[in-house]
């Protein structure tokens, strides 16, 4: 994605929104795989007997919340480049 001539300032917001979209899902990503390490660790040490504490709940809400919003931040960095696409093919 290049900056466009007659759009500096939105192609910088569309790269950082890229960018902190991409690094939001990576935080719940590893969020997500840590909390499904935690819960197999401990079903391995204390036999199942698993339920849900604040702390777990609050983990997977987190992790849930933060791939949906680092989506729909990459999606909206997109949807600026194919307007600056279709703003180039139509002065052209």
């Amino acid at each position: 994605m290049l900056v466009n001539e007659r759009f500096p300032v939105l192609s910088f917001t569309s790269k950082m929104l890229f960018f902190i979209g991409c690094l939001i899902l990576f935080l719940g990503i590893i969020s997500g795989v840590l909390e499904l390490i935690e819960f197999f660790k401990f079903l391995g040490t204390e036999g199942g007997e698993w339920f849900w504490s604040k702390k777990d709940i609050f983990q997977t809400a987190t992790c849930v919340i933060c791939v949906i919003w680092g989506l729909m931040l990459m999606i909206m960095a997109e949807m600026i480049g194919v307007l600056f696409a279709i703003e180039k093919n139509t002065r052209s």
